[in-house]
């Protein structure tokens, strides 16, 4: 069983954060310091992965040429990017994905 400061702890978690924190708490097998740090290695809500590695590549990355745009395949990128540990993703709903740096 939790103690009570621990119950007090999660309940102000959850309440600054909402469905994000509750959703981080579990995902770390109810760890409230691992949710705790991934609220800071938070990178920001997307409609998709493949939206948050197309402005992470344009943000970072060289120049695109405009005849190059049309052949990335950003979903490809953004499955990349999870798949070898650099993200991870909580998924709230339809266009909701909150992506997490892994530090």
């Amino acid at each position: 069983w939790a103690s009570f400061d621990t119950v007090c702890a999660l309940a102000d978690f959850i309440e600054q954060h909402g469905r994000l924190g509750a959703r981080l708490y579990g995902h770390f097998g109810n760890s409230l310091d691992e949710a705790r740090d991934a609220v800071d290695n938070h990178a920001g809500e997307y409609r998709s992965l493949a939206d948050f590695a197309e402005e992470i590549t344009r943000e970072t990355g060289p120049e695109i040429p405009e005849s190059l745009q049309y052949y990335i395949d950003w979903e490809a990128m953004g499955r990349d990017m999870e798949l070898n540990g650099d993200v991870f993703t909580i998924t709230l709903g339809f266009d909701e994905v909150h992506v997490f740096w892994n530090r």
